[in-house]
């Protein structure tokens, strides 16, 4: 049977009872514990193009808007989507996107495909913490090549002492992602599939036409692990940080993703 707490499920979460005691002790309001009898966690593959769905389980500035979706084959009915509400977001301005509103994600795999405006970049954050912390990767597309950094922001060390720290090798700021085409043009966007399992973030990038197909083989995975152990839980997060019009993502789906509670400001 499934534990839920709060109406929070907890059969995804690694080392549900000490979890529980956790967030109990975070909860500023009585919590209540009950059987699932259907045994089914939340989220095990859910799918969010739609725009009510998004606007329901996201917090999202108001001036993003939503377009029309990414190219559909007609020579392939089995790639059609045709919901006129299924489309991509497209971030206008500054600002984040979180999911989930109330909640925490611990290990999960979520695939979304974004589209880059010419020579810009796309920012998202694992394990995002209230008010800021997580885990940041940034693609960035110069010339027709296309490059991810990655840190870890938002560290608490001494008082309020802040600080942030590289995810890639020593000395190396950005990574080339090997793609098998120029990137990035109106004719293609990037599949990204993340994977986050204890203290290892993965990404695999594929270069797409605009009818879904891919354009050749995937670069490898880009496996980078977390050695000083920093943040085990938190929100998926969308961000941008200029003016005008930004990149648009569509996502596809999320599987295997334990919830707990999402902490309270300031705490991890």
């Amino acid at each position: 049977l499934t534990v839920v707490a709060a109406g929070v499920h907890y059969l995804k979460a690694p080392h549900p009872l000490l979890q529980l005691q956790t967030d109990f002790s975070r909860s500023p309001v009585p919590v209540t514990i009950r059987l699932d009898p259907n045994n089914m966690p939340p989220f095990e593959d859910f799918y969010r193009t739609q725009e009510t769905e998004i606007k329901r389980e996201w917090g999202m500035p108001d001036a993003w808007n939503f377009e029309q979706g990414f190219g559909i084959d007609k020579n392939d009915p089995a790639l059609e989507r045709p919901d006129p509400r299924d489309g991509k977001l497209r971030l206008i301005g500054p600002g984040v996107a979180t999911y989930p509103k109330r909640f925490a994600l611990y290990d999960f795999e979520l695939e979304m495909v974004v589209e880059l405006v010419p020579q810009g970049s796309a920012t998202w954050i694992v394990r995002a913490q209230p008010g800021s912390g997580g885990y940041r990767f940034t693609i960035t597309n110069k010339q027709d090549k296309l490059f991810l950094s990655a840190s870890a922001f938002g560290v608490r060390r001494l008082l309020f002492f802040e600080t942030a720290y590289n995810l890639l090798d020593y000395m190396e700021s950005e990574r080339l992602i090997v793609l098998p085409e120029p990137c990035c043009s109106t004719a293609n966007r990037i599949q990204v599939q993340i994977r986050a399992k204890d203290f290892t973030i993965s990404h695999r990038f594929t270069l797409e036409k605009l009818d879904g197909t891919s354009s050749g083989e995937d670069h490898p995975d880009v496996e980078l692990e977390d050695t000083r152990h920093t943040f085990r839980y938190g929100g998926f997060q969308v961000v941008a940080d200029s003016p005008g019009r930004g990149p648009a993502y569509e996502f596809i789906h999320m599987v295997e993703a334990g919830i707990g509670l999402a902490p309270p400001e300031g705490k991890k």
